[in-house]
């Protein structure tokens, strides 16, 4: 995914770290281990703190994916496959394959993570109990930990969408009124007013109280769950105004094919009198691959006469394909989740019929919606 790393697959379930991860991370780990764990007087040493820090900082994020992977369980359990996990700087988001089809289903699924957050709340407590007196580090990370995925478990019972606790009230809206899509924008208008209560919020603090980190970090939380309200609304309609179109509806049939036997020299002239930037490479209307500028990159201009687009084109194997009879939004999803704006379009023998781009998905999209169809 765009803008994270891969750590690799639990369950099947490809995990990953978003960058903004990093920055929450080195900023717990920071105030942990010169603020928190110092200023119980343990008299610990510098090393002592900095392990600590380091430790429960992992075993917080730790905490998050586990919020996730429940989450993703009862997904799978409700025949519903999760794509992927991506932990962030606000905690993580299980990438689903498709919405619940059943208000009870969104609703099992949307109280899971919290519930477990809970049950490891309840489990650090313990620890913590455990080890009082006995193994003091240990028992001051626990504690930690134990008060953290409280936090994490009530702040994502807010009812704002598109946290838990905002799909829960979806889900609920969705039962008395049996429209999903009414209870999807009545949630997404909650969350966008909590969070600019949120933002309001923070800036009393600073401007009653001075307490500047404090109100700060509030409005940042206000103004996070305000762009992730306005994302989640730009994917509710794409869903309104996609859903029930194929790829074969949208695509477009103007294409340019070329040979995988031309030159680099020769399709350089189509580009330059054609104005076309991406060319798919057939065979007797067989799709080999397709031929754009990056792959002149690696190509030195004194060997453009003589290398062919068959040697350095991309393989079709390589490329998003799509059925045409595929819908358009699973269409969309599939180019997020490679970081690709084109897709093409093929039949059963792998036969090139046209191209979906982000562009004229969009356009799609806008025509739509000015027309209010």
């Amino acid at each position: 995914m765009k803008g994270s790393l891969k750590l690799g697959k639990i369950f099947g379930i490809p995990i990953f770290i978003n960058y903004t991860w990093l920055i929450i991370f080195a900023f717990i780990t920071i105030v942990l281990s010169v603020n928190y764990f110092p200023r119980d007087e343990n008299n610990w040493s510098q090393l002592t703190y900095w392990a600590l820090g380091i430790s429960t900082s992992i075993l917080f994020f730790v905490s998050l994916l586990i919020h996730e992977l429940a989450h993703s369980y009862v997904c799978a359990k409700k025949g519903i496959p999760v794509k992927s996990i991506t932990l962030f700087i606000f905690g993580g988001v299980a990438h689903l394959s498709k919405e619940a089809e059943k208000p009870t289903s969104e609703l099992m699924m949307a109280v899971a993570g919290p519930l477990a957050s809970v049950a490891l709340s309840a489990l650090c407590f313990g620890i913590h109990r455990l080890t009082l007196g006995i193994i003091e580090p240990i028992a001051a990370m626990s504690y930690y930990l134990y008060i953290v995925n409280v936090v994490v478990a009530a702040f994502n019972m807010i009812p704002g969408y598109p946290l838990d606790g905002g799909r829960v009230f979806r889900s609920i809206l969705w039962m008395i009124t049996g429209n999903f899509k009414k209870a999807t924008r009545v949630a997404l208008a909650t969350g966008k007013t909590i969070g600019y209560l949120f933002i309001a919020s923070g800036i009393f603090i600073i401007v009653r109280w001075g307490l500047w980190a404090d109100g700060m970090w509030i409005a940042f939380i206000g103004w996070f769950l305000i762009i992730a309200v306005s994302s989640s609304y730009r994917q509710a309609e794409l869903r309104d105004y996609l859903g029930g179109i194929k790829a074969s509806d949208v695509m477009i049939r103007d294409y340019l094919s070329i040979s995988p036997a031309l030159t680099l020299k020769q399709v350089h002239v189509y580009i330059m009198h054609t104005g076309r930037l991406f060319f798919l490479v057939t065979d007797k209307d067989v799709l080999l691959g397709r031929m754009a500028l990056e792959n002149f990159e690696n190509v030195p201009q004194e060997l453009w006469d003589t290398a062919t687009v068959g040697q350095v084109m991309t393989h079709a194997k390589e490329m998003q394909l799509i059925h045409q009879e595929e819908d358009a939004v699973g269409v969309l999803e599939k180019m997020d989740d490679v970081g690709t704006s084109r897709a093409v379009v093929v039949d059963g023998d792998n036969g090139p019929l046209g191209l979906i781009t982000r562009d004229n998905l969009m356009r799609y999209v806008q025509v739509r919606s000015e027309f209010g169809t």
